[in-house]
């Protein structure tokens, strides 16, 4: 993660757009920020150095929410994401090692199992027992760990 920050330093640097965060509220709320007013629906507005430059704010944000986490995710949500990465792998196994002869009804279960996942969300939020939102993070990382 620190080389891929270092990479978006120096884009940073060419394009002449140095923007610390700030301290005076928490990374995802600044995150959460930037995205509440991005509209690129008036294309006019934008040029594509903005557009650029707007990104890879969000992008360094982002890595910063990262390198602060260290990969870990919210217990409440452990058992999802931990669902999730085993219908990935199996997948992946299929992939390797049936892609010849895979048919619609082998992907049926996990199509199901996924759907229940999905299902599960409120208003396009995983909840967890309590019907808690989880935060940002927990809504869009990967775990970088692979299963055992």
């Amino acid at each position: 993660m620190q080389d891929y920050q270092r990479q978006l330093k120096d884009i940073e640097k060419e394009l002449g757009a140095h923007e610390a965060p700030s301290t005076e509220s928490s990374l995802e709320d600044q995150y959460l920020a930037r995205l509440s007013h991005v509209d690129y629906s008036d294309k006019a507005t934008y040029k594509g150095k903005d557009l650029v430059i707007d990104f890879l704010g969000r992008v360094m944000l982002w890595s910063e929410i990262m390198m602060q986490r260290k990969g870990q995710i919210d217990e409440r949500f452990r058992d999802k994401v931990d669902e999730l990465y085993k219908i990935r792998a199996h997948l992946e196994k299929l992939h390797l090692t049936q892609a010849w002869s895979l048919r619609e009804t082998d992907l049926w279960s996990h199509q199901r199992r996924l759907d229940r996942i999905d299902e599960a969300r409120v208003n396009g939020m995983f909840v967890d027992a309590d019907g808690k939102p989880a935060d940002l993070y927990e809504q869009r990382v990967r775990r970088p760990v692979p299963l055992r």
